[in-house]
């Protein structure tokens, strides 16, 4: 009976000691913030995203946690990127885990709210941070609990601190025995020495907003998650909020983490594009419902509502040049065998390339160009562009090019859609974007690119013997498809394909009778005439590096 008694009694202590201890709260914190407040998450693995909302609120900012899920790059390195499926059963990274506060605090800056992060924090400085009347978000184990942290290598290479349950909390008081915590709704109090046991295990990691002088701004009623399209005048410097960062990337050849089958990292480009076939037929949902879960949330700019129109003819003589708003009157050049010169949204013509096209070789190859896979289910553009202007020397941040382009329902004049939106559907559901938008973004940027259809392959030749990658949009993993006519909201059909994609273009050798592709984070090779068909269904678009 007595060791009944005695089991039972540690039994009760363990499940005290493992849920929070709120009757304290009852107690007098005399360095409380009284006006936080935080909400509970809507899936399961968003604390950091909810956590970062309940903030922004506080400073008057209005952003969702799932805006903030759809805007946080992905990754299989947590100080890179959120790692996993927000919907998935808390693991450990490559599977469903989280993100840390770099990237959290990128995010938010992104979206105009100062943010900072956090590491190697002392107990002190948290009490100094809360004294001040900033709640701040700490990185801890569960409930604010004991945990064990392992080492965790990324395909990036960097080795990376984790833990079972990693979560986030917002201390919003203290009185000298620990903390008030806010944990997914719930507010708690841990013993200094309890918080510091669990906070220590991530290294201390935390994130705050700032405001007043020490941001150099106030803060704000409402914000807008979109990086600003830039005037002519301000392109190359208002879209880099870290213009001398280079983002760390995935590795090229590194294999595809456990649990990610079906999508794309860095897995072989056939296996992508059929199972993304297959997600697609077994979707059971609208196009255009959210990544991350069934509500349809539109982040990515405002359109009025379409009626698109599709015709099975398609128009082989898509209208030449970017469109900017007001048509911009054709400027005919000589030199340029297509239909007038290529315009950028101030008007002014832009872009030539040399039109000698004699002497092949009956091979050429370009040398040292990387590519990395997609974060997202349709940016491909972004991707092919960002790594082309890498390739010569001009670092362009992902998330920020993404979230820069213009948007549209015509993909010849911005992007159509979302960039978390299934792969394989039509405009002017999720889609994607055409060669001119990007080019005159790569140009605002400091790339000078040239978006060109009715391409050559002579023309496509001449530029990889050049040394000048050239940017494709084909079908699938360069695959067939059927081209048919859309009629968007401004009236002027275009040619659109289900699966559209672009890859990059590095070599090619006719005595093979073969193409060398570079798709995201894979390398592959086509027959020439294999290729030519999946080119030739857009109108055979292509973008490179101007002269």
């Amino acid at each position: 009976m007595k060791r009944s008694i005695i089991f039972l009694t540690c039994l009760w202590m363990l499940f005290v000691g493992a849920v929070p201890v709120r009757a304290a709260l009852d107690e007098t914190i005399p360095n409380r913030i009284r006006s936080y407040t935080s909400r509970p998450m809507e899936l399961t693995l968003i604390s950091e995203a909810q956590s970062a909302s309940d903030l922004a609120g506080f400073y008057g900012f209005e952003l969702s946690a799932l805006e903030i899920m759809s805007l946080l790059p992905v990754s299989d390195d947590p100080t890179l990127g959120f790692v996993g499926d927000p919907r998935g059963k808390p693991s450990l990274p490559p599977n469903s885990y989280g993100v840390y506060p770099d990237p959290l605090a990128k995010t938010l800056t992104m979206a105009g709210i100062p943010a900072i992060s956090i590491a190697d924090w002392t107990i002190d400085e948290l009490k100094t941070a809360v004294a001040d009347g900033h709640p701040v978000i700490c990185w801890v184990v569960g409930n604010t609990a004991p945990g064990k942290r392992v080492v965790y290598r990324s395909e990036a290479g960097n080795e990376v601190f984790v833990a079972e349950q990693m979560n986030t909390v917002t201390v919003d008081g203290f009185n000298d025995r620990g903390f008030s915590v806010w944990d997914n709704g719930e507010n708690y109090f841990r013993t200094f020495k309890d918080f510091d046991t669990s906070w220590k295990i991530l290294g201390y990691q935390a994130l705050r907003i700032l405001n007043g002088p020490e941001a150099g701004l106030e803060a704000k009623a409402t914000v807008v998650p979109l990086a600003p399209y830039p005037a002519a005048d301000q392109a190359g410097t208002a879209l880099l909020p870290y213009p001398n960062e280079k983002p760390a990337e995935p590795s090229r050849n590194a294999p595809a983490p456990a649990g990610r089958e079906n999508t794309w990292w860095n897995e072989g480009a056939d296996s992508y594009w059929r199972s993304s076939k297959k997600d697609l037929e077994n979707a059971g949902k609208l196009p255009g419902t959210s990544f991350w879960n069934d509500e349809t949330i539109e982040l990515f700019g405002q359109l009025p509502e379409v009626h698109p129109t599709y015709s099975p003819d398609f128009n082989v003589n898509e209208y030449q040049t970017w469109l900017w708003n007001e048509p911009v009157p054709s400027v005919p050049n000589a030199d340029l065998p297509w239909q007038g010169a290529y315009s950028d949204w101030g008007g002014a013509p832009f872009g030539r390339f040399d039109l000698d096209t004699g002497g092949f070789v009956p091979a050429a190859a370009i040398e040292g160009f990387v590519g990395y896979a997609q974060s997202y289910n349709l940016d491909c553009e972004t991707r092919s562009a960002v790594d082309l202007a890498a390739f010569f020397g001009i670092h362009i941040d992902h998330m920020t090019f993404l979230t820069a382009l213009p948007k549209s329902d015509d993909p010849n004049e911005g992007f159509v859609g979302n960039y978390w939106d299934p792969r394989g559907g039509l405009p002017p559901q999720g889609y994607g974007v055409y060669e001119q938008p990007v080019a005159g973004l790569l140009t605002a940027f400091g790339f000078p690119a040239v978006g060109v259809s009715n391409f050559t392959w002579d023309q496509l030749k001449a530029q990889i013997g050049a040394g000048n990658p050239v940017m494709a949009w084909v079908v699938g993993s360069t695959e067939g498809g059927a081209p048919v006519s859309y009629t968007p909201s401004n009236g002027r059909p275009t040619t659109v394909a289900k699966f559209q994609h672009t890859v990059i273009v590095v070599g090619y050798d006719e005595n093979a009778g073969t193409v060398t592709l570079q798709d995201g984070g894979q390398r592959y090779t086509r027959t020439i005439q294999t290729f030519l068909n999946s080119w030739g269904i857009l109108g055979n678009r292509a973008l490179f590096r101007a002269n």
